[in-house]
């Protein structure tokens, strides 16, 4: 006998809402928090961490790191940790979530962010749920998040990331569509040999000298799947300020 008189469904009714709050919340929470393998963080307005489970602690500071009562602004660089707290403020005060897309240590990730309010109205604080991007994720299933107004970071954490040109991440995102050598030099209008030579300043600034690597790495930051025809400007991405421009290009 398949009984499923008391199995929840994935777009649960009032009675069904009902079961989930009166029976075992604490299994959702475990799910949430445990198994599902996604950043979960609860924070307040102005970026202090309440709550932060082993994933989201593992992509902000590492395992070793507990992130409860420490601020954004200890983990991430400032415009990015301000623009997080901005953000979370937008939330609360509209009551409406946003799905945020922008990179953290390098790695283009959705933070879905909504707001978490205490009964009495006077606790005001963030549920934000997050996971990488990977190269099945395209924008307009990004856009169709039910309820949830899409935003690109302005501000992004570039980690490794941070060092390359302007140039370079043209080459690593073209690596990461799969293009040749060759390929990259027609669509890009430089020699092969140029082009080469990006590639092996690209694996020594990124300890990656494979091709395959070096495409894994630009999928990761969102640079060649997003279906973006210039992905830098919507991530926040632009040259290094302590990067100069390559010879025979202009920066």
């Amino acid at each position: 006998m398949n009984d499923t008189k008391d199995t929840p469904s994935l777009n649960p009714t009032g009675t069904e809402k009902q079961w989930i709050s009166e029976n075992d919340p604490q299994l959702l929470w475990n799910a949430l928090t445990q198994d599902a393998e996604v950043g979960v963080v609860i924070a307040t307005v102005g970026g202090k961490i309440l709550f932060a489970n082993a994933t989201a602690t593992e992509v902000l500071a590492g395992n070793q790191t507990q992130l409860v009562n420490k601020a954004w602004s200890d983990f991430l660089p400032k415009d990015v940790a301000y623009e997080r707290v901005r953000i979370s403020e937008q939330v609360v005060t509209t009551g409406n979530p946003i799905a945020l897309v922008g990179l953290i240590r390098g790695i283009c990730r959705c933070a879905l962010i909504r707001p978490h309010i205490s009964g009495d109205g006077t606790t005001k604080r963030v549920m934000i749920i997050c996971r990488p991007l990977t190269a099945i994720d395209r924008m307009p299933d990004l856009q169709m998040i039910q309820d949830c107004e899409l935003v690109f970071a302005e501000c992004n954490d570039l980690g490794p990331l941070a060092v390359l040109t302007e140039r370079e991440f043209d080459v690593l995102a073209l690596i990461g569509e799969g293009m040749s050598i060759s390929e990259i030099g027609r669509r890009l209008g430089r020699s092969a040999k140029t082009i080469e030579w990006h590639r092996r300043s690209l694996g020594a600034k990124l300890d990656e000298s494979n091709r395959v690597g070096l495409a894994r790495i630009a999928i990761r930051a969102g640079l060649s799947h997003l279906g973006l025809t210039d992905p830098r400007p919507r991530l926040g991405i632009h040259r290094s300020p302590h990067a100069a421009p390559e010879e025979g290009d202009s920066p």
